[in-house]
């Protein structure tokens, strides 16, 4: 479940996420409005493990792409950053940057 602060007079943008605590909180921002999302359950992590694995499997050995496993930065748009657990990027759509 996600806590969601009052909404924003000012929409956040990934400049002001940057500035986010590294807490352990998962931090995210969708439509400049700030989420803080608990920390996945033993048995969600199980899971996202065994789906990681088959993607790894499937697209890193087959030199497809890349997988990600959280925490991971994913910016949808300048007002909109998420941190999903698996993020797939192909090779064809190559978009990996160093930024946090």
């Amino acid at each position: 479940m996600s806590t969601s602060y009052d909404e924003p007079t000012v929409k956040l943008t990934y400049d002001d996420y940057l500035l986010f605590p590294l807490d352990g909180n998962r931090h995210e921002v969708v439509q400049g409005r700030h989420y803080m999302n608990p920390a996945p359950s033993p048995q969600h992590q199980t899971v996202s493990r065994h789906i990681q694995f088959q993607l790894y499997q499937q697209i890193e050995l087959g030199s497809h792409g890349q997988v990600f496993n959280a925490p991971i930065d994913l910016q949808l748009s300048d007002t909109s950053i998420v941190q999903p657990d698996l993020v797939v990027v192909l090779n064809a759509n190559h978009i990996v940057t160093d930024t946090r």
